[in-house]
């Protein structure tokens, strides 16, 4: 009994040394490791590992490293929230874009923090974290949402456009009209823009629309649609859904009706594909 108490006692105290920070530090420095080992390591460790790994998802050089910490790190949940908040204050845009993305995994934003500051960061990778962060809180939404209409970076301007098209504020209407619908040269984004208008009711709304899909009218007096670019057509779809029973849209709707072309008729009948 004694020399299985003696090997026992052995087998821990080598545990403990394989599984203490600092030898995690040096499991972690290669350029890669097997997942099992270090969630077995992990796991021995328990939260004294957070530290270790958020150094070396700052630092390691190696990308499959980085991944793999960066997974168990989100499996920590509530725990590695602190440990996040002291570190955002990080120079280097990487680190705080690898950040608000652990912060994006966790079931809750750590308590007191706030993706707001990081909506105009000079990188544009941090700013689309941020976004994402932002417009889950009911408070930093239509902020996030107005800055990321006027992002000079495409991809946030889509996220922001899509999450319009989701919920649009009314009180973004105008921003939303002025900023993008009147300025963008990007076809796609215009289209996912006209769609955000289906969330409104606004006179402003209906007129946009009318001032996107009317190229005037004919020598007789009728309306005519504008040739059939994605934003046409989103914008004679909303008018066709939203506006069919306003007066003001009621030229436009016939006009589409009647129109030669298909592409024109099928956006009114919801035929035409959702942009």
């Amino acid at each position: 009994e004694q020399r299985y108490n003696e090997v026992r006692g052995f087998h821990e105290e080598l545990t403990d040394f394989i599984t203490a920070p600092p030898q995690l530090r040096r499991l972690l420095s290669g350029e890669d490791i097997d997942e099992e080992t270090l969630a077995t390591v992990v796991e021995r460790t328990g939260t004294a590992a957070i530290p270790v790994l958020l150094d070396v998802l700052t630092e390691s050089d190696a990308r499959a490293i980085r991944r793999k910490v960066f997974d168990v790190l989100s499996g920590f949940q509530e725990e590695v929230g602190p440990h996040i908040l002291e570190r955002l204050d990080e120079p280097r845009w990487y680190v705080v874009r690898n950040l608000l993305a652990l912060v994006k995994k966790l079931p809750h934003a750590p308590e007191g923090f706030s993706a707001s500051s990081f909506l105009e960061h000079d990188d544009a990778r941090v700013r689309r974290e941020a976004f994402a962060l932002a417009v889950r809180e009911s408070r930093q939404r239509e902020r996030a949402l107005a800055l990321g209409f006027v992002d000079d970076d495409d991809r946030l301007r889509r996220m922001a456009l899509l999450q319009a098209r989701e919920s649009l504020p009314e009180s973004l209407v105008p921003v939303l009209i002025r900023r993008v619908l009147q300025t963008d040269e990007d076809e796609e984004l215009l289209a996912i823009g006209v769609k955000a208008l289906r969330n409104s009711r606004s006179n402003l709304a209906r007129d946009a629309l009318l001032e996107i899909s009317s190229a005037g009218r004919s020598f007789f007096g009728r309306v005519k649609i504008s040739p059939p670019t994605l934003e046409v057509l989103a914008a004679v779809q909303v008018l066709g859904e939203v506006w069919r029973e306003d007066p003001a849209a009621a030229g436009l709707l016939k006009a589409a009706r009647r129109a030669r072309d298909p592409l024109i008729r099928g956006a009114l009948t919801g035929e035409g594909g959702d942009a």
